[in-house]
């Protein structure tokens, strides 16, 4: 989650390899493999649907095929490649070779690509078609870790709903950058809240995620209003008796004050002028509601 541009795709690019990061370092578990859905994927145009779907199960037909010809060596008497074969159909049949046809035309139905011809050629698809086309290879592929960065946008509701109960039962993991909240509540049990170049963990649900961001919000103006009234408490202190008896105390919260204040919302690096009353912010960033930032510009342009 996070607003726009906030770095939601930028970070599913980094996983991927397609962006570099400006430091550290992304590290995949040893034999984990990923699947990324990108939506302009170059596709052989002359391939069929059926054709680029079972594509998805290149090894398993390599491997029927080295069975066979195993067999072949077998009818002449060779035993030990009856025994390979015999190895290779067992993985066959595990790995459930025998269903993909079913499994294909499953997959196919979901987002709705049955209608359109398992004969139908690839290149006379329209850029929504092929969209399909690659989330259905994907997921008949079936990695470890599923990157999807906007998979919805070229779903209607229909099918749309169908991925969502397809994710919610699946076993492997997803990362999922998307804008459809009912979508997200069906699908999520994590939320990663990109925000001020900061990325925030939630467990739960999307709506529940909502509801601790909010209270954590209203913590932070909270906490804020608390200091500025202890800001105003100090200013006071400091005008009343920079002079007086009181002048190596008012001083020194001079200096406090001078340093700058990490708010809750954001880092203000920025001391007072004290003499105009004016406030510098060299470099400002700052993530809130709308709300909340008009109130803070309203107290520091002046």
């Amino acid at each position: 989650m996070g607003q726009n541009g906030a770095g939601k795709s930028t970070f599913i690019k980094i996983c991927t390899g397609q962006a570099v990061p400006d430091s550290g370092k992304v590290s995949w578990a040893k034999g984990i493999t990923a699947g990324y859905l990108d939506q302009y994927a170059h596709i052989d145009a002359g391939l069929t649907l059926e054709g680029f779907l079972k594509s998805a199960f290149l090894d398993l037909y390599r491997l029927e095929k080295q069975r066979n010809e195993l067999y072949s060596r077998a009818a002449d008497g060779d035993m030990d490649s009856m025994r390979r074969a015999a190895r290779y159909q067992e993985r066959l049949e595990a790995s459930g070779f025998y269903s993909i046809d079913t499994y294909i035309s499953q997959v196919a139905a979901g987002p709705g690509l049955t209608g359109i011809g398992m004969e139908r050629p690839v290149g006379q698809m329209s850029g929504v078609q092929r969209a399909k086309v690659i989330l259905a290879k994907l997921l008949l592929e079936k990695p470890d870790v599923l990157l999807l960065d906007e998979p919805t946008n070229f779903l209607d509701k229909e099918h749309v709903a169908w991925l969502g109960g397809y994710l919610s039962e699946l076993e492997n993991a997803f990362l999922v950058v998307s804008h459809d909240h009912d979508f997200l509540e069906r699908i999520c049990n994590r939320i990663c809240d990109i925000d001020n170049r900061t990325i925030t963990k939630y467990y739960g649900t999307y709506s529940e995620f909502c509801k601790k961001k909010a209270l954590l919000r209203e913590d932070y103006i909270r906490q804020y209003s608390a200091q500025q009234k202890e800001i105003k408490r100090t200013e006071e202190f400091i005008r009343k008796n920079i002079a007086g008896r009181k002048s190596r105390m008012a001083r020194g919260r001079q200096k406090h004050l001078s340093v700058g204040y990490d708010f809750p919302c954001c880092r203000i690096s920025a001391f007072r002028l004290w003499e105009g009353r004016r406030l510098r912010l060299p470099d400002l960033t700052v993530s809130a509601s709308p709300r909340f930032l008009r109130r803070l510009w309203d107290r520091f342009r002046h």
